[in-house]
């Protein structure tokens, strides 16, 4: 029961980071770093990553949803281009799902 708890306050989280559209300043923070090698460039591409490697599907889709053509150039890490990557497949399953025949 905690478990579901919890994981019921993130989703609630995640929802409300996304419905604020909470990661334009943030993106707008690294684009305005613009790949400098610092603690906040750090730390940006490490809250991806998290969301990448924990595969948190609703802020990842978010993210190249909204905000795809951006981070889509930051080439100097592999967090983004993973992160696209994750959701494509995300994306091909999902295709797959609604396409297979239903079985009786």
């Amino acid at each position: 029961m905690v478990f579901l708890e919890s994981n019921l306050k993130l989703e609630f989280n995640f929802r409300y980071i996304m419905k604020g559209n909470l990661f334009a300043p943030v993106i707008d923070a690294l684009v305005k770093n613009n790949g400098r090698y610092n603690m906040m460039d750090s730390a940006i591409c490490e809250m991806f990553e998290h969301i990448r490697s924990e595969d948190i599907k609703s802020l990842s889709s978010h993210v190249v949803e909204n905000y795809g053509q951006i981070v889509d150039k930051v080439l100097y890490v592999n967090t983004f281009k993973a992160l696209r990557q994750k959701y494509e497949q995300q994306q091909d399953r999902q295709r797959e799902r609604s396409q297979a025949p239903l079985e009786k």
